[in-house]
């Protein structure tokens, strides 16, 4: 078998991204239900979505997540995604740099990010095995105010070409964290982190996780549509469904802050994840499909119908600011109780 170029894996990604829909699993957000507040005592005006984050503020709590990055088709994506990112005060992540880092020429595709978005949170991205010196290019590359660690071995497993030497990754995890000069998120890329694996990182000297949970875009789908392999694969529901994830971590008291994503699709995903636990949630498949599409009309609706549902589920649960909304009751039901009452975790 021809090993393919980075390059053209990526392009193959984004391809059957798109062709896929999310799943099998759900993200479980439909088990998590908001007290309606029918006095809320607030009025509209009074709502305050904003937050800071790494000495920044957010207008809101959602980061436009990892996406793509390296070959040239992809330079109008980002071009696109910071500019939303930049007039909506988002923050935004690029998608693995180690393309750029291969091959100089395609690094424009992931610098053009901060060209469109001079001051707002940019978040670099590198494989938890890649070198502590090419992690530090990767955040000089964007002048990133942090840097995302991706965890994905279910991906690489199910990868033709993909990596299968995974014992190291804690060490590799340990230097990059404790020499970084920006904070550290280790991410996984859509199958959950659960209580052991946050408990290691933890020990780690890990503060922040992007916990990817099953339930959105499907890698090991997507890897077995690229495969040569005679027979489809019976693993495509494997993972932890974000909402068990948040929950399995939240209930742990580790001092973990953790950012939501995997399945996030509207303005109530957002909302119950934060609900759950999370500092501030992160989306991704649904940026993509609207960054494909003429102009810019597309991704700026986006935005606003995520955050209008955002606001509008804050007043009816009787939540003023994200302070009072991580503290709102809830109620868990279904599958999510049931897969807490198995952990453990009620």
């Amino acid at each position: 078998m021809e090993k393919k170029s980075r390059l053209q894996r990526k392009l193959e990604h984004i391809e059957n991204t798109l062709k896929f829909s999310d799943g099998p699993n759900s993200p479980g957000f439909e088990d998590i239900y908001l007290i309606h507040q029918a006095l809320p005592g607030i009025d509209w005006h009074d709502l305050d979505t904003s937050q800071i984050l790494w000495g920044k503020t957010l207008s809101f709590p959602m980061i436009i997540n990892a996406i793509t990055g390296g070959p040239l088709e992809t330079e109008e994506i980002n071009k696109k995604l910071a500019l939303a990112a930049s007039e909506f005060s988002l923050g935004m992540a690029v998608g693995s740099q180690t393309a750029a880092l291969e091959d100089s020429s395609t690094m424009r595709t992931f610098k053009i990010t901060r060209k469109m978005n001079p001051k707002g949170i940019l978040i670099a991205n590198v494989s938890a095995n890649s070198s502590y010196t090419n992690a530090v290019k990767a955040v000089e590359m964007i002048e990133a105010d942090a840097l995302q660690l991706h965890i994905n071995t279910a991906q690489e497993i199910f990868m033709d070409e993909g990596d299968r030497h995974f014992s190291h990754l804690g060490d590799n995890i340990c230097e990059i964290v404790s020499r970084s000069p920006v904070p550290v998120i280790v991410k996984e890329v859509g199958f959950g982190i659960s209580l052991e694996c946050a408990l290691k990182l933890s020990n780690m000297g890990v503060e922040w996780v992007d916990i990817g949970g099953s339930g959105g875009t499907n890698f090991i789908k997507i890897e077995a549509a690229r495969s040569e392999e005679e027979y489809a694969t019976s693993l495509t529901s494997w993972g932890i469904p974000t909402a068990a994830s948040l929950l399995e971590i939240k209930g742990s008291n580790l001092p973990l802050k953790v950012i939501a994503s995997g399945g996030i699709r509207n303005g109530l995903d957002l909302l119950k994840s934060l609900t759950l636990g999370a500092v501030t949630g992160a989306i991704a498949g649904p940026f993509l499909k609207a960054a494909l599409k003429p102009g810019t009309d597309e991704i700026n609706k986006l935005v606003m119908h995520i955050c209008s549902d955002f606001k509008k589920g804050m007043l009816l649960s009787g939540c003023r600011n994200i302070t009072e909304l991580k503290k709102a009751p809830i109620i868990i039901t279904g599958f999510i109780k049931e897969w807490l009452s198995g952990r453990n975790s009620l």
